[in-house]
């Protein structure tokens, strides 16, 4: 926690290690406020809570990155005017979110 503190503040200047590493991915996602709130208060959600804030940031920023490179793609052009939404197909997100994914996952590997 000192390193990342130390990081974060400036006083550590080292540019490569797992630290930077770390702080990167966390600017990247916008997942700093999970460490600033542990730092500040102590206190870390629940792993549950913190595991659907950081599966919603990646998703988030997924969407993001495939929203822009589709829209600035002109091959794409036709593809958007069919398809206004891109979101997943229902019988995936059910399947995504049913109790039962680790059968569908084994299904999809064969």
């Amino acid at each position: 926690m000192s390193k990342y503190i130390q990081h974060t503040t400036g006083i550590d200047n080292v540019s490569l290690g797992f630290i930077p590493d770390i702080c990167s991915l966390l600017q990247k996602f916008k997942l700093q406020f999970i460490m600033n709130n542990y730092i500040d208060k102590h206190f870390i959600s629940p792993k549950n809570t913190w595991t659907k804030i950081v599966n919603s940031s990646v998703a988030d920023l997924e969407r993001h990155q495939t929203e822009a490179r589709v829209s600035a793609d002109n091959d794409f052009a036709f593809f958007n005017i069919l398809h206004p939404i891109s979101k997943p197909a229902v019988v995936y997100s059910v399947c995504n979110t049913s109790k039962m994914r680790h059968i569908g996952n084994i299904i999809a590997g064969l």
